[in-house]
């Protein structure tokens, strides 16, 4: 089995999200009836709250708010009646480890070390690798740029000189800068594909996968050096707003939201406004013609989501294959390790959403299945997996997409 090569083990000192400062913001959790709902999701767009997770049958919203509009935001949780309590007193509090500078082992013998997060340079670095020591399986291209113009990478994975002639399955991670465990799972998934290739030889029979490991390089890197909890892009807006969320900026049922631009929400002037989306959706369709499975990879909530999301009880028409498949990821982590995942349509389960990318790959990508992932939480804030914890979660999640690839490859069979 051949690995990456280096002569000596590689250690490095990262300074985590540093300049930010969450003194005096608090996270609510809120438990509102399903009439209620609606009137606390009007804050979405709101300067100063920041939505955590989202709120569903027995399970609370969880929404960090800022010391300037905490009376507000009070006042009206206690006017509707919504029933919450005070989930952290000080979001500080819960960065605070994040804050030290930390000396990790980024490569054991060479092997890329999966409890550990990686800055963007580093990971190019090893995007770089895989694709100079595997030419026959890799193929790194850069598909766009960033609005700062650093690279955004497509990785193709194959065992066929012509690619794509197998059923395709295309992974994206890291459209929210603050998810650096989502794209730790899709990295480890590409990594097991490559770096154990023999191991794994049953996934790449007959199945063709494209990565797209950060989709978001401006926001993720800045979520590692200046705001943990940044979540947009670095979109330039004017000098009240910065940042374009990019998981609503596609262009199947994207709607703008006006005086929302300070939101982390913010949708964008106009469908694929921002480099980033329209990157990823030229990729993604330059495929369209044998995608047969999206996996976007988030966190957090432990929730397997299909479309559609712009609206309740509006189906793709194999929603229950949806349901049974998302099913079957779900059970085989269950199994493995206890870890639960519910599985069903995102506006039902979670909230309507319009602009979003697994919408976009079911409507103008052509994929017949499509589901956005979203990884169990972990760490006082739900976003920071311990170190020594992520190789668990990256373990357990390949569990998952295991199940999604040997699905695609028996439902989708083709003649060599």
């Amino acid at each position: 089995m051949k690995q990456l090569l280096i002569s000596f083990i590689i250690y490095s000192v990262v300074v985590l999200a540093v300049a930010k400062d969450y003194n005096g913001y608090k996270v609510y959790d809120l438990s509102p009836t399903k009439e209620q709902i609606p009137f606390v999701m009007e804050w979405e767009f709101q300067t100063g709250i920041d939505f955590w997770s989202y709120g569903r049958a027995n399970k609370a919203f969880r929404i960090m708010v800022s010391p300037e509009i905490e009376s507000n935001f009070v006042n009206f949780l206690d006017k509707n009646e919504i029933n919450y309590s005070i989930g952290i007193e000080n979001v500080e509090t819960t960065l605070k480890s994040d804050k030290i500078t930390k000396r990790s082992l980024r490569l054991v013998n060479g092997i890329p070390n999966f409890n550990y997060y990686w800055s963007y340079p580093e990971m190019e670095e090893i995007f770089n690798r895989l694709a100079t020591d595997y030419p026959n399986l890799v193929k790194l291209e850069v598909i766009g740029k960033s609005y700062l113009n650093q690279s955004i990478y497509g990785v193709r994975v194959s065992k066929n000189q012509e690619f794509g002639l197998n059923p395709i399955i295309f992974i994206d991670a890291g459209t929210h800068a603050r998810e650096w465990a989502g794209i730790q799972s899709a990295f480890y998934f590409l990594h097991q594909l490559v770096e154990n290739s023999t191991i794994h030889n049953d996934l790449l029979d007959n199945v063709d996968y494209v990565f797209v490991p950060v989709v978001n390089p401006d926001g993720f890197q800045y979520s590692f050096t200046e705001d943990r909890l940044w979540r947009k892009n670095r979109h330039y807006v004017n000098y009240t707003c910065t940042g374009i969320d990019l998981n609503r900026n596609y262009r199947y049922m994207w709607r703008y939201v006006a005086n929302s631009c300070s939101g982390n929400g913010y949708p964008g002037v106009s469908a694929l406004s921002e480099p980033e989306t329209a990157a990823v959706a030229k990729y993604m369709e330059s495929f369209k013609n044998n995608l047969r499975l999206y996996l976007s990879t988030h966190t957090y909530g432990g929730l397997v989501l299909w479309p559609f999301g712009f609206a309740m009880d509006i189906y793709i028409k194999n929603h229950k294959e949806h349901q049974k498949l998302g099913e079957k990821f779900a059970n085989a982590i269950s199994v493995a390790t206890g870890t639960e995942y519910e599985v069903g349509n995102s506006a039902d389960i979670l909230y309507t959403a319009y602009g979003a990318s697994d919408d976009f790959a079911i409507a103008y990508g052509g994929a017949d299945f499509a589901y956005t992932l979203e990884l169990p939480g972990g760490g006082p804030n739900g976003f920071d997996y311990p170190q020594d914890m992520i190789h668990d979660l990256v373990k357990e999640t390949f569990i998952g997409y295991r199940e999604f690839s040997l699905f695609i490859k028996e439902r989708f069979k083709t003649v060599q």
